[in-house]
């Protein structure tokens, strides 16, 4: 059996969640994804993005969409396939997967392929949860 929440409780859940990691960072990597949040992430990272100080907007259906200008300046050059996202203090943390449009991945860029110097642009990062 699946527990359910109501409409407004799923997105008082999510706002909160999200709410987390306004002004955090989000680093993108290549290679392989480390094991959990919990391990430490590669040392360099191919882009550093400065999140807003609000990073989503209000939940609504179950989800939270990004807020504002999710860009970053490619530090060095290589093919996204994993980021971390982070609340300030680096204490609280999501992994997840990269793709390009129409590729499926928790977050989306406007291309993996990432050459020193380019800004890159995060088109989604979509928070979502519990049943409806």
């Amino acid at each position: 059996m699946t527990i359910t929440y109501g409409t407004p409780l799923r997105a008082a859940i999510l706002d909160a969640a999200a709410a987390l990691f306004d002004g955090g960072t989000l680093s993108l990597f290549g290679g392989t994804r480390v094991g959990s949040p919990a391990v430490a992430a590669p040392a360099t990272p191919l882009v550093v993005v400065k999140l807003p100080l609000q990073a989503y907007r209000p939940a609504a259906e179950g989800e939270a969409l990004i807020a504002g200008d999710w860009t970053g300046t490619a530090l060095r050059s290589g093919d996204a396939t994993w980021f971390r996202l982070a609340d300030r203090s680096a204490a609280l943390r999501i992994d997840g997967s990269v793709s390009g449009p129409g590729g499926g991945g928790d977050l989306i860029l406007t291309t993996t392929s990432i050459t020193t110097g380019e800004v890159v642009r995060v088109i989604a990062c979509t928070l979502s949860g519990g049943a409806g």
